[in-house]
């Protein structure tokens, strides 16, 4: 959804159903929010939601940075 900010914003929702343990939903929610730091540059100004699924938490950084861009870009918020 498009914002009236000059920037992206992102929000993330990582349940228990991905992890049990609160250690591996919080690396994910790091990994996720580097990647989007990194990324930001390259976004329209939206409002960005990422819902985690059950095996999130076994990609790899790159799988997950590949898998994030295709997302944005299918949803055409990524230039």
């Amino acid at each position: 959804m498009a914002n009236q900010l000059s920037h992206p914003r992102l929000g993330l929702i990582v349940s228990k159903k991905v992890s049990k343990k609160a250690v591996e939903r919080n690396k994910l929610k790091r990994r996720l929010r580097e990647i989007f730091r990194l990324n930001k540059n390259n976004l329209n100004s939206f409002d960005i939601v990422v819902i985690a699924k059950q095996n999130a938490n076994e990609c790899t950084y790159l799988q997950l940075e590949k898998n994030f861009i295709k997302a944005l870009k299918n949803a055409q918020v990524y230039h």
